[in-house]
């Protein structure tokens, strides 16, 4: 979270009428918590990054993109957490797998040790394997000569364990996925 903190409004109320008066039950029939469990009402969120925004002339409602500080801010630290998961290292994979919510990291491959049926002339790269549940993951960042790119893609773990024949790549699923995904 970058900004400021947040308001805190963590109850759902309503009012409920019970006369032509003007008598009515206001009454709190829900409260909203965070995923792990915290109320948040009258305390709000604390953010990550705290920055404020930049007071504009005019109306503040019709501030534009390059205006809100709060956004810029945001963009930045994008920008350098994809910038990290651009190269081609275990940093990178690490980089991309956090992005994706993708852990449990069990073989990284690069050009240099790829085991495939061609060798891997003119190509870099480095590939992740992993696996989260009934699900298998692959990271690959890399290309050929000057383009680069960045896969991430799941499936479901069999796919992976007996689904495909590993043979031609000494039984590693990253050297398979790194290979059909860049030769």
């Amino acid at each position: 979270i970058i900004g400021t903190t947040t308001y805190g409004k963590g109850l759902v109320q309503i009012t409920v009428p019970f006369t032509s008066d003007g008598a009515a039950l206001k009454y709190t029939f829900a409260q909203y918590f965070t995923p792990k469990g915290r109320n948040i009402n009258g305390i709000g969120i604390e953010p990550d990054i705290y920055i404020e925004q930049e007071p504009v002339e005019g109306n503040a409602l019709l501030i534009t993109d390059d205006q809100d500080t709060q956004l810029q801010k945001a963009l930045d630290v994008l920008r350098t957490q994809i910038s990290g998961g651009t190269a081609e290292t275990e940093a990178g994979v690490r980089a991309v797998m956090e992005a994706c919510g993708f852990s449990t990291l069990k073989t990284l491959t690069t050009q240099d040790d790829l085991i495939a049926p061609e060798p891997a002339d003119g190509k870099h790269f480095i590939c992740g394997y992993g696996e989260d549940g009934d699900w298998s993951w692959a990271v690959i960042i890399g290309g050929t000569d000057e383009a680069s790119q960045v896969i991430a893609l799941a499936c479901p773990k069999n796919r992976f364990n007996g689904g495909v024949n590993l043979s031609s790549f000494g039984g590693n699923a990253a050297d398979y996925i790194a290979y059909t995904s860049l030769f």
